[in-house]
């Protein structure tokens, strides 16, 4: 998980823009660390690419048809200024870095985009490294073909290939990738075999709704090693010896029981995640609840009739662990 005391900017495109994932990212961090000095920024900017285009604009046919130690020039060119100015002067400890969809142009994969696109990230990790800050590069977000095989689509297929090069950038010293694209593209694959006309993020077929958002979050955080516990408290009323067994982030008091009813106060010393109501959708797809977002209350020692354990996990259906990416 991020650490305490952290200065975090989030740097991308539209998808970054919007402000989704973003703030489930922030939401999960400051509601399980709620003690924890934590500030974020959003430097997201639609159209945006990994040599800044939006930011800096270049000649963009001059610098695809670059090579070496020209394209290296242009990029430094294009990508030094504005990166000082809309991120590094906000002095982060950590960048999430999130480029790729616009910089394959939405066509089959070219060589000449995936050269700028890496070199991009490059130079932009190097600038972020010589703060003393962290670049966490994020794979591109999936395209959402209205299809039986998204994963086969011509531009998914290319934006793969991107975040092949933005993990080797990743690979260097001090750096860190986080493939978000194999478990979407997995999720998205199952459902749309079931139904071709299946829709797990929304909106279209480039920027998801909260529900594919929801999901790109559960990946990021899942990679992050978020803690799946929000707080979890045990309770044994064996016979009528009522005793707390377990009280994980949370303190319990005024135990009682009496007509084979328990009975206390239980103060918990953080909060799960808030969820945007119109990503609940996204519950259905994995198991990020149980993954991301438990809140568990045990009870042993009830008769048989009775409910002897509660979790927010108990809200999603059980799956394989499907936030966990298959490559990088």
């Amino acid at each position: 998980m991020l650490p305490n005391g952290d200065r975090v900017v989030f740097l991308g495109d539209s998808i970054m823009e919007q402000r989704l994932y973003t703030t489930y990212i922030r939401a999960s961090s400051v509601t399980r660390f709620p003690d924890w000095k934590l500030r974020f920024w959003n430097a997201g900017w639609g159209g945006d690419t990994a040599w800044l285009r939006m930011r800096s604009p270049s000649d963009e046919a001059r610098l695809f048809a670059a090579a070496g130690e020209e394209q290296q020039k242009m990029i430094g060119a294009a990508v030094n200024g504005p990166l000082r100015r809309d991120v590094l002067k906000l002095e982060p400890t950590i960048a999430f870095v999130n480029y790729g969809m616009n910089d394959h142009n939405y066509e089959a994969f070219r060589d000449d985009l995936c050269q700028a696109h890496v070199r991009g990230q490059a130079q932009i990790c190097r600038l972020v490294k010589a703060t003393g800050a962290r670049p966490i590069l994020l794979s591109p977000q999936a395209i959402e073909p209205r299809s039986p095989q998204p994963a086969a689509d011509p531009r998914n297929v290319a934006i793969r290939r991107f975040a092949t090069g933005a993990g080797r950038v990743a690979a260097e010293p001090r750096g860190k990738f986080l493939n978000q694209f194999d478990p979407y593209v997995a999720i998205m694959a199952r459902e749309h075999m079931r139904q071709e006309n299946a829709s797990i993020g929304g909106g279209d077929e480039v920027h998801p709704d909260p529900p594919g958002h929801l999901l790109m979050a559960a990946i990021i955080l899942k990679r992050l090693r978020a803690p799946a516990i929000v707080s979890r408290v045990a309770i044994d009323v064996t016979e009528g010896a009522v005793a707390v067994t377990e009280a994980d982030r949370s303190g319990v008091g005024d135990l009682t029981w009496a007509d084979g009813i328990p009975a206390f106060d239980r103060t918990d010393q953080c909060l799960p995640m808030p969820l945007n109501e119109r990503a609940r959708l996204a519950l259905a797809l994995a198991p990020m609840l149980h993954r991301l977002d438990r809140y568990d209350l045990r009870v042993a020692g009830l008769p048989a009739t009775a409910t002897t354990s509660s979790s927010t996990a108990s809200r999603t259906r059980p799956h394989r662990d499907e936030l966990k990416p298959s490559g990088p």
